[in-house]
């Protein structure tokens, strides 16, 4: 009996063994199964409270304190994108930027459509100096709103380019600078609407609140960088040829304002440009040097139209075709002379006369012309302005002037002749760089000088054949040489080398 009592102990014993053994089993599976669990939201927690904690200081602008937590979230966990990008900005206000580029790296390497971190990422190799990796980082931003902002917009036509400076007002960007063909559909498709998000604010685009404002802002940050670059490319002989893109939307042009056919520098000449900057500005000017050189940018690939003045001299509207071959040109001579295009200034025939193989003519325009206009009318015409070279050319000039018919049209007025020099000089010359030798002794001691002949660096002479008698008593004749100004004469006389 006290056997069978005894087994029946021993075997329940088994039973709540077997039974506590069985509960243990299960509970450890239980917490098995859910530790982990809550374990990982006990990190993400903390992992939230973290970044929490480094906003907060960045918002604080405790940038060393938000540096220490950012970095504790990433001992967490070591591909934390969120951690690594506010590591980034606190480096960068700290200015540990090759600290701030290693944040930014690991932004990238996780996420390579992040466009805050390639901005990061620009500014950080500012801080270091390195131009070239500054503008990959600043270029892979501006890519990265083009892929998002572009996928769906046509493509621009190469005509419509020019049509920048618009865009670009109606932005209300300034300082425009390099921007590649793709960079310009970039902000004309911000700027006109296309791609926005049609029920949201119209100042958010599918890029992210990218504006064209401030995807501007980064293109700027990109300009000075490449600048950076590019004068530390020259200086040390490197190659800028990854730049051509850029370099080709702005040509450096320089011009040369001479005097018409004599091509004397003009100084202190004033060249109004357009404003490529801002074309809702009024335009540029620049001031010719001693040599009569003036440098601005132009838009490559389009009419710059210069308006050009100068003490003494008229106003002229020149149009420039703008290309990257000016840049590495001869400066553009302009000849500057007033507008002559409605002077009716023909050569009659019946003027005409031949004398040793030249023909000459009086010219007796219908409005007031200036010895320049007539040096550049000369040149239309396919001659010069008169020389006088020997005693028998001169003899057959008075005599040609003396005669009734042609002598009834200019009066006693004297005549613009192709004889220069510029104040100071002692010498006179003649606009074809013929010898003058025979002027100059023609003139010594006959000079007539004009009142005026001091206002204009550049003196002439004209060539008076006067009438002292009357038509019933017949013509008596004389000339006379006026040293003049270049204001208007009655007329003047052309020749043409035959």
């Amino acid at each position: 009996m006290d056997n069978i009592k005894e087994r029946k102990s021993q075997s329940n014993t088994r039973r709540i063994v077997i039974a506590v053994v069985a509960v243990l089993i299960v509970l450890a599976g239980v917490i098995l199964f859910i530790l982990p669990e809550i374990l990982e939201k006990r990190r993400e927690s903390l992992i939230e409270k973290k970044l929490s904690l480094g906003q907060k200081y960045l918002s604080e602008m405790d940038y060393e304190n938000a540096a220490a937590a950012f970095s504790e979230v990433i001992k967490i966990d070591d591909k934390n994108m969120g951690a690594y990008f506010g590591l980034g900005k606190a480096y960068l206000e700290l200015e540990k930027w090759p600290e701030a580029t290693d944040s930014y790296n690991k932004v990238v390497s996780i996420d390579d459509k992040n466009i805050e971190a390639y901005i990061g990422l620009g500014d950080a190799y500012v801080g270091q100096e390195e131009w070239g990796s500054a503008v990959d980082g600043y270029n892979n931003a501006i890519g990265t709103i083009m892929d998002l902002v572009l996928a769906d917009t046509p493509e621009i036509a190469e005509e419509t380019l020019p049509d920048r400076k618009k865009i670009l007002s109606v932005a209300n960007l300034a300082d425009s600078e390099y921007m590649t063909d793709d960079e310009l559909r970039l902000i004309e498709a911000l700027t006109s609407g296309k791609d926005k998000e049609e029920s949201a604010n119209q100042e958010t685009t599918v890029a992210g609140n990218y504006t064209a404002g401030n995807t501007w802002n980064i293109i700027k940050k990109r300009n000075t960088a490449m600048k950076n670059d590019i004068t530390e490319l020259e200086r040390t002989g490197g190659n800028t040829e990854k730049y051509s893109d850029y370099l080709s939307w702005y040509v450096t042009v320089t011009v040369q304002i001479v005097e018409p056919s004599i091509g004397i520098p003009i100084a202190d000449a004033e060249v109004i440009y357009p404003n490529i900057e801002n074309p809702a500005l009024s335009p540029k000017k620049v001031i010719t040097d001693s040599n009569g050189i003036a440098h601005f940018e132009a838009r490559n690939k389009s009419t710059a139209t210069l308006t050009i003045t100068a003490s003494n001299h008229g106003e002229r509207s020149v149009d420039i075709d703008v290309n990257t071959d000016l840049s590495e040109a001869e400066p553009v001579q302009i000849p500057l002379y007033g507008d002559i295009s409605n002077v009716n200034a023909k050569a009659v025939e019946e003027w005409k006369e031949e004398f040793n193989g030249h023909t000459y003519c009086l010219i007796k325009p219908d409005s007031i012309v200036y010895w320049r206009e007539a040096l550049v009318i000369c040149e239309e015409l396919g001659g010069h302005l008169l020389t006088i070279t020997s005693a028998e050319e001169k003899d057959f000039i008075i005599e040609y002037l003396s005669r009734q018919e042609i002598h009834k049209n200019i009066g006693n007025w004297p005549v613009n002749i192709g004889a220069y020099k510029i104040e100071g000089d002692d010498t006179w010359k003649w606009v074809t760089d013929e010898d003058a030798s025979y002027l100059n002794k023609e003139l010594a001691g006959k000079i007539r000088e004009n009142y005026y002949a001091d206002r204009d660096p550049l003196h002439i002479i004209k060539l008076q054949v006067a009438n002292t008698g009357s038509e019933k008593e017949g013509y008596s004749l004389g000339d006379s040489w006026w040293e003049e100004n270049t204001y208007n004469a009655i007329g003047f006389v052309i020749e043409w080398d035959t």
